[in-house]
């Protein structure tokens, strides 16, 4: 299952904190992030989730753990981002993405779920001492059902009570399964059933609820030698690990800790993964500060079809990968690293690119990430990387398109360097940088920056997965519009059940009906994505009847009135009011202050959008004395409140309906004893 070569990498970057931990943002509205598991010493980092958007309206971000519970809604908007505390991830209870110890290994509720009604990154970040891991999330780019592992390159059996590798699955849906396989022989994960000779974690699959995780964690400690014929280190044969669901999970895998050479410094990496349906066949890498330690810049390519071809830089350096699961390391010495500092790597069969990098020249700064593959498709802006030198001095590093022009916070970005293989793309660096930095191109871009002081380094993507276009939604009753968020595709058609809507080619479309919509990007020469929205037009319930209702000839003690209501669904959508909603009758009216029902009524049939019904009533007056005013309450949630909260008290949830507003509602009315004669509809 392995094959040893050599190749180094980071490209897209992002923040950092002690140690060299990973980055590839994506922008989406949810974001899932599995948790990471601490190896068997016990682990104290401080845990943190830095949110941040290009958005330029504020919006709330609303966080919680896989179970559920409720941790923090900061606002944030364009360059005002926010970063959750989540505490020490020693206490269980604080932990939420962070599990240490071999007793936190299987189902857990731990985890985080971010969640917006705006697109925004997501970037989770642990550190302690000098030791650190930080990986972004996907949004819906990182969901699927097939997955092959990675984690950093491993060469050394020291200070085994520190080193682990880990793969953490989150279920998104109720009843998920999970299964693990491709093990390779005399790999033992920890706390698993073993099977053959040498013995090996055997096959096996879970259920998962919403929001839960398994982990599997395996010490290096417990890392032996791989039998004949093969004979060797098993440090890396955790590499091509493969998981597969029945529904869409998200998957994080890597180390904490490792390093590459029997020393005393190690570092964490790890990123959140993507599947194998997302992945591509050509990447770029950039080489960052290791120039002679052996494995601090490397390349891990795993396989996901049999006989995957892989070539480095053109083919200077060539392999065949026989097997899914199976991977080609490149590192410093096996020369896949150009003059440029650059490397490209191309296969036949979709691959993953994990890379292991350093923020200097040695193992205390080594970290890992989930290097994206090259695509048209890709966003042709980052906006913004937020304080790039928060943990120390900048370099910033960018692929592009030949030819391309490309900015930096507005100035041209200079000097492309050639890439060995592939004339279409260059690569540039700069250095020095500070503050916010946002970054544009003609064309699909991919971005990343290094952060370095001392000991402490970080790295990862910004930016280089393609994706569709992200669609926000916004209510303002009757209408709901719905709008694409950034202008990445230079065509654009809505479609409205299946069938284009004539003229709608814009970035916003008005919604008038309920139903399934669809949005297709389009750009010339490079491919399509799509986006399905389906959404609910609001209801619009109003109530309408004659006053004042007069009642012939009767005393005050008249103990009934009757007259005719109608109810309206006002809205043209396919929300409808259900037969039986309730009616109530208030002595008063209820949202000026204390109001008693006095009976209670029910819609008689179902209201489609734009339907109205006129129905008699009668109402008992035995309980009351004339003349009075009387109020009638559609879908009123309490029999009776004092007063009725319109926020509150409707029963929108109970019966399926969401309201533009609950003014229409209620409606009040005099009820008169006189000789004249009455009939009020």
């Amino acid at each position: 299952m392995k094959i040893n070569t050599t190749i180094r990498t980071v490209l897209i970057g992002v923040l950092t904190l002690s140690a060299v931990p990973s980055l590839f943002a994506q922008l989406d509205t949810q974001h899932y992030i599995p948790p990471i598991w601490g190896g068997t010493a016990n682990r104290s980092p401080i845990t943190y989730l830095n949110l941040s958007t290009p958005c330029p309206t504020p919006f709330q971000v609303t966080v919680t753990d896989g179970a559920g519970n409720f941790l923090a809604a900061p606002t944030i908007s364009q360059g005002s981002s926010a970063t959750v505390n989540l505490g020490n991830s020693s206490s269980a209870a604080n932990a939420n993405a962070f599990l240490y110890l071999d007793a936190n290994l299987g189902v857990s509720g731990e985890g985080l779920i971010a969640t917006g009604p705006k697109p925004f990154y997501a970037n989770y970040r642990a550190f302690e001492g000098t030791q650190a891991i930080i990986m972004s999330a996907k949004g819906s780019c990182g969901l699927g059902t097939d997955y092959y592992a990675g984690h950093m390159v491993s060469a050394a059996r020291t200070n085994l009570s520190y080193r682990s590798h880990y793969i953490s699955v989150m279920a998104t849906e109720a009843n998920t399964q999970v299964c693990f396989d491709n093990f390779a022989p005399g790999l033992n994960f920890n706390m698993t059933t073993l099977t053959g000779s040498p013995p090996r974690t055997a096959d096996f699959c879970v259920t998962l609820q919403a929001g839960q995780s398994y982990v599997l964690g395996v010490s290096e400690g417990n890392l032996g030698d791989v039998p004949a014929p093969v004979v060797g280190p098993l440090y890396n044969s955790f590499h091509g690990t493969h998981i597969r669901s029945d529904k869409k999970v998200a998957v994080s895998s890597g180390s904490y800790l490792s390093a590459g050479e029997n020393s005393g410094g190690q570092d964490g990496g790890g990123d959140i993964l993507i599947p194998t349906d997302k992945l591509g066949t050509e990447y770029v890498l950039h080489q960052a500060a290791g120039t002679t330690v052996k494995y601090g810049e490397c390349a891990v390519i795993v396989a996901t079809q049999p006989n995957t071809k892989v070539a480095i830089n053109g083919g200077v350096l060539n392999t065949v990968l026989p097997n899914p699961g199976d991977e080609a390391v490149y590192c410093i010495p096996d020369g896949a690293w150009t003059a440029n500092k650059n490397m490209y790597v191309q296969s036949d069969k979709p691959v993953y690119v994990y890379q292991t990098m350093t923020g200097g020249n040695n193992y205390v700064n080594v970290g890992m990430a989930l290097v994206p593959a090259l695509d048209c498709l890709m966003d042709n802006f980052v906006d913004s990387m937020a304080n790039v030198n928060l943990v120390g001095s900048a370099n910033v590093y960018i692929t592009a398109q030949n030819g391309d022009a490309v900015t930096i916070n507005g100035n041209p970005v200079l000097g492309g360097a050639a890439l060995t293989g592939n004339p279409n793309w260059v690569t540039y660096r700069l250095s020095g940088l500070t503050g916010d930095q946002s970054v544009a191109s003609d064309g699909p871009i991919s971005v990343s920056f290094v952060n370095t002081s001392g000991a402490r380094s970080g790295i990862g993507y910004y930016a280089g997965l393609p994706s569709p276009p992200i669609v926000t939604l916004s209510n303002d009753c009757p209408i709901t519009t719905l709008g694409v968020f950034s202008n990445t595709y230079e065509t654009y058609q809505w479609y409205y059940e299946g069938d284009a809507i004539p003229g709608e080619t814009g970035l916003v479309h008005q919604a008038m009906l309920s139903g399934e919509y669809l949005i297709s990007g389009v750009r010339p020469g490079c491919g399509e994505f799509q986006s399905c929205v389906p959404i609910d037009v609001p209801t619009d319930l109003s109530l309408n009847y004659r006053g004042p209702i007069c009642i012939d000839g009767c005393e005050s003690s008249a103990t009934s009135a009757s007259f005719f209501l109608t109810v309206s669904n006002v809205l043209a959508g396919t929300r409808t009011a259900p037969a039986g909603m309730p009616i109530r009758v208030y002595d008063a009216d209820p949202l000026a202050g204390p109001a008693n029902v006095i009976d209670t009524l029910s819609l008689p049939s179902t209201l489609q959008g734009g339907q109205s019904e006129t129905f008699p009533v009668s109402i008992d007056l035995s309980s009351t004395t004339l003349p009075r005013d009387i109020c009638i309450a559609i879908n009123v949630r309490e029999l009776a409140v004092a007063p009725l909260n319109l926020l509150t008290d409707f029963q929108s949830v109970t019966n399926g309906v969401f309201e533009c507003g609950y003014a229409n509602n209620v409606s009040c009315v005099r009820i008169e004893c006189t000789p004249a004669d009455l009939f009020a509809r």
